[in-house]
């Protein structure tokens, strides 16, 4: 990852992102170019927590992610 990008993530998620022209509540990653809605999620893919799931193991960038993981792979189990 290009140093002034690791710099701007540090700054915080608002300025690695500018609004897309046509949509107000769209927003350009200027990491990856990639269309979101909600840059803080976003912004956790790029700084991965690497949780892993208590049961199966399997590794994920955000908890949230995780959570849904163990509702519907494991019955609603929570952390």
């Amino acid at each position: 990852m290009p140093a002034y990008l690791e710099e701007q993530m540090d700054r915080g998620y608002e300025t690695m992102y500018y609004k897309v022209p046509d949509n107000p509540t769209l927003y350009n990653c200027r990491m990856c170019g990639k269309i979101v809605s909600n840059r803080w999620h976003h912004t956790r893919s790029h700084k991965p927590q690497n949780l892993k799931c208590p049961l199966c193991q399997q590794v994920f960038t955000r908890k949230d992610n995780m959570k849904t993981h163990l509702k519907w792979k494991h019955g609603g189990l929570s952390v």
